[in-house]
């Protein structure tokens, strides 16, 4: 369903006139209708799976994020501050907040 919406809103950006652009913007609409009718089609317990899945699917994008923030901040706290609190380090005047 996305790469229907990418190819027709790749065609509305290289539409000539108002009149291509109208029908492509119904299309989409078509689109969305077709994919909200097949939505309904679906029983509760499927509809309750993909969101089930969404939720999972979300959890492990937050987790990948926290943790490489985590890697990030590892990285930062190794290298930058170990090189402004040393003895040899030339930025003596920096106030660390």
């Amino acid at each position: 369903m996305q790469n229907k919406f990418l190819e027709e809103s790749n065609k509305a950006q290289k539409a000539s006139n108002n009149s291509e652009i109208l029908n492509i913007f119904g299309n989409i609409s078509n689109i969305k209708k077709d994919h909200f009718v097949k939505l309904q089609a679906l029983n509760a317990d499927n509809r309750k799976n993909i969101k089930m899945q969404y939720k999972a699917d979300l959890i492990d994008v937050k987790k990948e994020f926290k943790t490489r923030a985590h890697e990030n901040y590892q990285f930062i706290k190794k290298h930058y501050f170990t090189e402004l609190l040393s003895s040899k380090a030339e930025s003596k005047g920096v106030v660390i907040c």
